[in-house]
């Protein structure tokens, strides 16, 4: 994939990333000051202080990365970001079926993105005969039938799906990127 592609993917991912967390914590975010013990609330207070000083780290950190664009300010990013959403995660717990409905839109978002890349416009340069691109493009078809198949089953509408509570699809659908990403990982890709 050419530099600018994977440049575009990441800036697109990180914001998504960004921009899903803050909806989630406004959607989600609950009174701090209804945790019940001093402990707690001096707890929750940290880390909220931890969390603006990260998300003010991030930004800058983000700013610098547009303008120079190095693999290693980008590591810095993603790293920030995982930071960032697993003390939100923390702070504002989200409810399961929430947590899916966004995790299963990244998902679907950065599928279509990488699809893009190679059924897109501009994909003159793409070999359709090269085994490595037919590789790349029977993993997102499996992404793709994933996210079908979990989006039936949290509307209801799957025929084996039914019974299942959010948690136990939240958990199904992890398990399931994460070996699509080892698989893809192993590859090489």
């Amino acid at each position: 994939m050419r530099k600018a592609n994977k440049t575009h993917v990441l800036f697109f991912s990180a914001t998504l990333l960004l921009g899903l967390g803050i909806i989630g914590v406004n959607a989600y975010a609950g009174n701090p000051h209804d945790t019940g013990t001093l402990v707690q609330q001096k707890e929750e207070v940290d880390k909220a202080e931890l969390l603006a000083k990260l998300e003010e780290e991030f930004e800058k950190e983000e700013e610098a990365l547009y303008q120079n664009y190095t693999d290693e300010q980008a590591k810095k990013v993603k790293k920030l970001a995982w930071e960032i959403g697993k003390l939100r995660e923390e702070l504002y717990p989200v409810d399961p079926e929430e947590k899916l409905k966004s995790q299963l839109f990244a998902f679907k978002q950065m599928t279509l993105i990488h699809e893009k890349a190679y059924k897109g416009e501009n994909v003159e340069s793409v070999d359709f005969n090269d085994p490595e691109v037919i590789g790349i493009l029977e993993r997102i078809e499996k992404r793709k039938q994933l996210i079908e198949r979990i989006e039936n089953e949290l509307s209801g509408n799957a025929k084996f799906g039914k019974g299942k509570s959010a948690q136990q699809l939240l958990q199904e659908f992890e398990k399931e990127r994460m070996a699509l990403r080892d698989a893809t990982s192993d590859t090489g890709n």
